[in-house]
């Protein structure tokens, strides 16, 4: 019995070995920062009371809309997002796409439970 387990857990510490080398590559890319990280808001003189907060995994609106990031992939136009958001309902599976547009300075969100939005950084 020894000798048909010695090959069985030689193949699992390979295959947790090639994993870890997998994750390690994803913890490089994870350092960096999305540029959709920050605080935001429709306007500048919102930023104090009224701002949308994102993180690298979820996404808060001042009207309680709230979205938990599942996967982000970068997109031609920066990221686009699968997320469960709840907003004024029972959690739903949405697409988010988010982008930077450089000239306005500004954060576009498309998709989910929201109208296409525009926002200013409030940080």
């Amino acid at each position: 019995m020894r000798t048909m387990l010695a090959p069985s857990l030689a193949l699992v510490l390979v295959l947790v070995g090639c994993q870890a080398v997998e994750d390690g590559a994803a913890v490089r890319d994870a350092k960096e920062v999305p540029f959709f990280v920050g605080r935001w808001a429709a306007e500048e003189s919102l930023c104090r009371n009224a701002a949308w907060e994102i993180t690298r995994t979820s996404l808060s609106t001042p009207g309680h809309a709230v979205c938990d990031f599942e996967e982000i992939e970068n997109s031609p136009s920066g990221y686009e997002i699968t997320a469960t958001c709840t907003a004024e309902g029972p959690p739903a599976a949405y697409t988010l796409k988010m982008s930077y547009a450089q000239s306005a300075r500004a954060l576009l969100i498309d998709g989910g439970p929201f109208q296409p939005v525009g926002l200013v950084s409030c940080d």
